[in-house]
């Protein structure tokens, strides 16, 4: 592939991801302002119980 060719297709790839990315963000948004999100204390408290569980005892 070209020079030219691989750019072009890197900055459609790098579009592309923004577009995406920006339409996550906003369906977060979204859900959040319909209370439907979580806090930051409550993930961060869901994923130490998964870690904990993962690890196992001791």
């Amino acid at each position: 592939m070209p020079a030219s060719a691989s750019a072009s297709a890197s900055a459609q790839a790098a579009l592309n991801f923004g577009k995406f990315l920006q339409g996550k963000v906003e369906l977060a948004r979204t859900s959040m302002q319909a209370g439907q999100g979580q806090s930051n204390d409550q993930v961060e408290a869901e994923f130490a119980a998964r870690r904990a569980k993962v690890a196992g005892p001791g």
